[in-house]
């Protein structure tokens, strides 16, 4: 007797029995699979950050990065950006993100914003010969324009200047701004961290000559001798003036309370955030989303503390964007001209919060 076509009859309900078996564990599996390809989609189809759209703007038409038009009611706040590679086809889309929120930012303080760029600093006298010294220590190019950011400064006529991930708090404008603190001499607010400084021309010049002088005695060490260790010899020396400790990192948790709000009593001793690598390490925020901290922190600080507001303005800055408007700002001003707020009124309000 044969046993072939009993077998081939037990393999094929055997194979008919894992089909049914896999079908329903597939079937049972659709709705989780397609939930997931749902929330795939989703976060995808999510339009980006506010400030992303900015960025993405300004990258369509870089020159409003560069834009600067004086206004006598405004002192004005200077920060330097030239991309690693030199050439301004290479601005990422997170950098014109972090320089839009930037500006706003200090806008929104009464301050009149301005980007310098490497072009700036070619303009100083002895350019050629400080950026041959600096190149002599053969520096990666992030930290040469740091270096050359000092002559930007003294080339444009001094004043103050920021790092561009630096926002303000408690340094709303007033016409006292426009006469520099110690009478003109180089003074840094975040001792010897270059995110908040104020000099004249000259002053620039010579601070700028003095940390490279400082940068090119170390050049044989094994780290790299930044000009933020530079500043830091000067000042050991004494040849800049330390204004105390006026800018803080993003808010830590000691400057909140349980239910999240600041402690504005405190933040009222800062002039301003600098939102750094370390800050944000230190923190544990992701330092690619540095542009939106920025204006989530001008926003926190206006809800809690009566700072001015942000995302309100800002929204309105970027439809003009959109509609093709050059001078955001300007248009901006035309629309509604925003009185500077009152120092004090805001001190007020941030010690009468606790």
């Amino acid at each position: 007797m044969s046993y072939r076509p009993f077998s081939i009859a037990i393999i094929l309900l055997g194979c008919f029995a894992c089909f049914l078996v896999i079908d329903y564990d597939f079937r049972r599996f659709l709705p989780q699979l397609d939930r997931h390809l749902v929330r795939k989609e989703t976060e995808d189809e999510k339009p980006p950050h506010i400030v992303a759209q900015m960025g993405a703007l300004l990258l369509e038409d870089q020159e409003r990065i560069w834009e600067f038009t004086p206004d006598e009611n405004r002192p004005v706040m200077h920060t330097f950006y030239t991309p690693l590679g030199g050439n301004h086809d290479q601005i990422s889309r997170h950098d014109a993100s972090i320089l839009a929120t930037w500006k706003h930012a200090w806008y929104q303080a009464g301050w009149n914003p301005r980007v310098l760029r490497l072009e700036d600093a070619k303009k100083y006298p002895k350019f050629d010969e400080m950026y041959d010294a600096v190149n002599s220590m053969k520096y990666n190019k992030y930290e040469t324009w740091c270096y050359m950011r000092y002559f930007a400064m003294a080339a444009i006529g001094g004043g103050y200047m920021s790092d561009y991930d630096t926002i303000p708090l408690n340094f709303i404008a007033e016409k006292k701004y426009r006469e520099l603190p110690n009478n003109g001499n180089f003074t840094t607010f975040s001792y010897h961290i270059p995110a908040l400084l104020s000099a004249s021309d000259s002053e620039w010049g010579r601070v700028g000559q003095r940390l490279v002088e400082e940068g090119v005695k170390r050049n044989n060490i094994p780290v790299t001798f930044s000009d933020m260790l530079a500043l830091q010899r000067l000042l050991g020396k004494k040849e800049v003036i330390a204004a105390g400790p006026k800018v803080y990192g993003i808010f830590p948790k000691g400057f909140q309370k349980k239910d999240g709000k600041l402690y504005c009593n405190i933040l009222s001793l800062y002039r301003a955030i600098h939102v750094s690598h370390e800050s944000l390490y230190r923190e544990k925020r992701p330092i690619n989303l540095r542009p939106e901290i920025m204006a989530d922190i001008m926003q926190q600080y206006h809800t809690d503390c009566g700072s001015p507001e942000f995302y309100q303005s800002f929204t309105q800055a970027l439809h003009l964007a959109k509609s093709g408007s050059n001078d955001l700002e300007t248009q901006l001003r035309r629309k509604a001209e925003a009185p500077l707020v009152d120092r004090r009124t805001v001190e007020q309000k941030s010690n009468s919060v606790i």
